[in-house]
């Protein structure tokens, strides 16, 4: 992911979930297409592991989205 897709502020959060939205079990995928590029945001559930666990989800995730180039 580049930094101009990397979300940093709370706002640009709020912005990304109004956007479209793919989930599963263990896994939320908030997307907002931009001007430039597809902003990501990415959830993962209290339910699923502890932090450890949800950590480890959104690093492999944030690492699909890189090696894709979305």
């Amino acid at each position: 992911m580049t930094k101009d897709q990397i979300v940093r502020k709370n706002h640009e959060f709020q912005k990304i979930l109004k956007g479209k939205n793919v989930s599963s079990d263990t896994l939320v995928l908030y997307l907002r297409p931009n001007k430039k590029t597809l902003r990501v945001g990415i959830s993962v559930p209290k339910k699923f592991l502890g932090a450890v666990g949800r950590n480890k989800q959104r690093r492999h995730v944030r690492e699909i989205l890189t090696k894709l180039e979305i």
